[in-house]
């Protein structure tokens, strides 16, 4: 009797086995392939270990193998990646849109994973998962080490309150009090905090005399209030707020973007207005230095109507004498009630012509006419570059003459030695006595 109860017991226990056997066949690893952290390349399977820094947004790149997942196709498939573990319950985690798996396929997914600046130093496990409504169609893992290195220098900007907080009327003044964290290693001194709104044109700095590292008492520091005032003619509209902090002696830099929102100018209710609602303001002339970095010609458009517009921007005439680019495109999607600078980058080649050069913008799709507006590039051209060749020659030549005169000194002593010589002799010989 016994031995029957123990081979049931026997048979159980296999048919267990054989069915966790057949769940863990369905966590397949092999239905990714080249996968790649923040560029760095990652084997299947939990195998690597990597040291990441905390305050990144790192890149997760990887390929999915159709036929791996499934023999005919799945729909609504789903691919999430996430890191768990850290005390601060901060999540680390992105997931993909839904998409169709075919056998015959292979698919390239990117996910983004946020690491937290408070994140605990330690090793976690990444996961990689292929889900449906069916379950889990494929799994991987690997080790991942946050910030195991001592960080000496990880300054981060906390938070911002702006006083007033919803609303600033034009021509007045505003208040901004910037709370900045230490998470390195060592203390920060003589740390810069600025705010500014390039749109206006307005900026404050001040100076943080001491952030003490991650651990330590007050290690979280508010600087003091910072005056900024709006100018009368601001228009109406959300304008960003740059806030920078520079630390280590200014040799590094963290930025953080705020948003404000003044109330001021309105735009004239003309027949042009009610039609788009759009207003353009650019800067027109910018100097540039032949050969040299460029500079940005700010492009700035406002919204006022209640639709959003998309903006293509096509640049002619540059290529006279250099290169431009709007990063990171030229089609500009302007939502409704918001104002969007736009940077053009422009720089002047090495062998462009001195002097201004006109070019155009040219911007559809904000009216029924394309609209064009005209910048103007003041070039000039280095004059030590210029001359650069001449001065080579001069150089050289000023090197020749003073070699000439040398030798012609030298050979003067050598002639003016050989003449007493023989002036000696002379007087030698006139004094001798024969018998």
């Amino acid at each position: 009797m016994k031995g029957k109860i123990f081979g049931i017991l026997a048979v159980f226990l296999i048919g267990l086995l054989s069915l966790t056997a057949v769940h863990a066949a369905d966590y397949n690893t092999a239905a990714f392939d080249n996968v790649e952290f923040d560029g760095k390349d990652l084997d299947v399977g939990i195998t690597r270990m990597r040291n990441y820094e905390r305050g990144e947004t790192l890149e997760l790149v990887f390929d999915i193998i159709g036929e791996e997942v499934t023999n005919e196709s799945i729909e609504d498939v789903r691919v999430e990646a996430f890191m768990r573990g850290d005390s601060h319950g901060d999540d680390v985690d992105d997931i993909t849109n839904r998409f169709d798996i075919r056998s015959d396929r292979v698919y390239e997914k990117t996910l983004y994973l946020k690491i937290p600046d408070r994140m605990d130093r330690d090793t976690y496990t990444l996961t990689i998962l292929i889900t449906s409504k069916e379950g889990v169609l494929a799994e991987t893992s690997y080790y991942v080490s946050i910030g195991s290195g001592s960080e000496d220098h990880k300054l981060v900007i906390k938070d911002v309150i702006f006083s007033p907080e919803n609303r600033i009327e034009a021509g007045h003044a505003f208040l901004a009090t910037v709370k900045v964290k230490n998470y390195g290693t060592r203390d920060e001194k003589d740390v810069k905090v600025r705010v500014a709104v390039p749109d206006l044109g307005i900026s404050a700095s001040a100076f943080l005399d001491e952030v003490e590292a991650e651990g330590e008492e007050d290690d979280v520091v508010i600087g003091e209030e910072q005056y900024l005032r709006i100018p009368r003619d601001a228009l109406t509209g959300d304008y960003v707020v740059i806030v920078t902090a520079q630390y280590e002696y200014h040799g590094e830099t963290t930025t953080e973007e705020y948003m404000i929102h003044v109330q001021g100018k309105e735009i004239e209710e003309d027949e042009e207005a009610e039609e788009g609602k759009i207003l353009i303001s650019y800067i027109d002339a910018q100097e540039l230095v032949a050969g040299e970095a460029g500079k940005i010609f700010p492009l700035t458009l406002v919204n006022y109507g209640d639709q959003a517009r998309t903006a293509v921007l096509i640049i002619e005439g540059v290529e006279v004498f250099g290169e431009a680019k709007i990063e990171p495109s030229n089609v500009i999607i302007l939502e409704a009630g918001t104002t969007k600078m736009i940077p053009i980058f422009v720089t002047a080649d090495a062998d462009a012509v001195a002097g201004k050069h006109a070019f155009t913008i040219n911007i559809k799709g904000l009216s029924e006419e394309e609209q064009t507006i005209i910048m103007t590039a003041d070039v000039t051209v280095d004059e030590i570059v210029e001359n650069a060749g001449w001065n080579n020659v001069k150089k050289g030549l000023e090197i020749a003459l003073i070699v000439l005169v040398v030798l012609l000194v030298l050979l003067g002593l050598i002639l003016g030695i050989g003449k007493l010589r023989s002036k000696d002799d002379e007087e030698d010989d006139s004094g001798d006595t024969y018998y």
